[in-house]
């Protein structure tokens, strides 16, 4: 069939090829290609199952992994696991345990929170108010608290003091 808009493939009343301005290879009712100007997508019925474009998706909305000029999102269980992008790598839930790989080392994260930090220098523990935390830089290891305003009492640096008396 040929009309103004565009030209169809039929057998009885099916539609298996329609060629305009978006064109659909295969049943739109089940398994078919539609290709249209930004996109090539791979459906079943109206389900969109890859979509090929400026943004690539595989899968859907709740599992899926999306490519775009930014990086790569591997999303499982409607939330994102894996985020590759020029500036790091994050692993995890981002609102929950997460590590981030980056130009500063390895960020290890409960939410917002950094738990820990392996690059130049070592921290083991949050550097926040009220916390106690160890760093191990390349000249000492230290034990540090932090009280609920902010302030510093290293405790230890293991160089020969303990609390500001010697050993």
């Amino acid at each position: 069939k040929i009309t103004a808009t565009s030209f169809e493939i039929k057998d009885g009343d099916t539609v298996f090829g329609s060629f305009g301005a978006t064109t659909k290879i295969g049943d739109a009712s089940n398994e078919h290609v539609e290709i249209n100007t930004s996109t090539i997508d791979v459906k079943d019925g109206v389900t969109t199952h890859a979509s090929f474009g400026a943004t690539t998706t595989i899968g859907p909305s709740t599992d899926r992994v999306t490519i775009t000029s930014a990086g790569v999102v591997i999303r499982e269980g409607n939330v994102d696991k894996i985020e590759l992008s020029d500036a790091s790598v994050k692993v995890g839930n981002q609102s929950a345990e997460h590590i981030i790989i980056d130009e500063d080392g390895l960020n290890v994260k409960d939410g917002a929170t950094s738990l820990a930090q392996f690059g130049s220098t070592v921290r083991v523990g949050p550097d926040a108010n009220s916390k106690s935390r160890v760093e191990i830089s390349s000249g000492a290891v230290n034990i540090i608290n932090k009280d609920s305003s902010g302030d510093e009492n290293n405790n230890s640096d293991f160089l020969g003091t303990l609390n500001g008396s010697g050993l």
